[in-house]
């Protein structure tokens, strides 16, 4: 579904990436690991179109989107949770669900407001919500607004960035329950996250990024006993 071949991307003149190939095929859970600054967001935001790469290519479905918008991306069936949620504060929950069908809302308002209701489904605990100011309800309940947003295009592939940052382990647990369902129903997923053992629980295969190059790749059941990856990402000593 996805591939991305000798990516390079750089933030003025500090370079972030240093060629990152990558795959993800239809239906997995494929995680991305690393430390802080080693180039996990800027690889989704170089795969969204948010940043330009500097060099290398990116193929979604067997055609190339190296330098598409993010609009464009978006249009091609690629929807990304950004770190630090990225809501509207000072909309309902709601109108950010709304907000997340913004493509299709004025051709079709009629099936926006259906997929929204979907989405309640999906995340019960926000019906009780939606005239509340997203802004001001939990940090949990503002993840399920963004992943919610998020699926309101109908992705062919979601990648989320830190989606467990600053929720309660609680939180965390049902997080990554409904990412688990999410992909049981079809949906593919690109997963950045710094707790690197739920990331290798949750996923099929995993990359671990060192300073904007791949050191580690392979099938998360195999990693998660990898002496390395135990010592280097896990924290484990043997």
């Amino acid at each position: 579904m996805l591939t991305v071949n000798q990516l390079a991307a750089a933030y003025g003149k500090i370079q972030v990436l240093h060629g990152i190939t990558l795959h993800v095929e239809k239906g997995e859970i494929v995680a991305i690991i690393g430390s802080n600054g080693a180039g996990k967001s800027t690889t989704l935001k170089s795969i969204l179109g948010e940043l330009k790469p500097t060099g290398g290519d990116v193929k979604f479905l067997g055609r190339s989107i190296t330098g598409c918008s993010v609009s464009e991306t978006v249009k091609k069936g690629i929807a990304i949770v950004p770190e630090g949620r990225q809501i509207f504060p000072h909309l309902t929950v709601w109108e950010n669900l709304l907000m997340g069908g913004y493509m299709n809302y004025f051709r079709s308002k009629k099936d926006v407001i259906g997929r929204a209701e979907e989405m309640l489904d999906l995340f019960p605990r926000l019906k009780e919500r939606l005239k509340v100011k997203a802004g001001t309800v939990s940090g949990g309940e503002q993840q399920m607004v963004a992943v919610g947003r998020a699926l309101m295009t109908n992705p062919q592939l979601l990648m989320l960035d830190e989606p467990t940052l600053g929720l309660a382990p609680n939180i965390v647990d049902n997080l990554f329950s409904i990412i688990a369902d999410l992909n049981s129903r079809g949906l593919t997923v690109l997963l950045v996250e710094q707790k690197a053992y739920r990331a290798l629980e949750v996923s099929h295969r995993t990359y671990a990024i060192e300073t904007g190059k791949i050191a580690v790749e392979g099938k998360s059941a195999d990693l998660i006993n990898d002496t390395y990856v135990k010592q280097v990402y896990l924290g484990q000593v043997s």
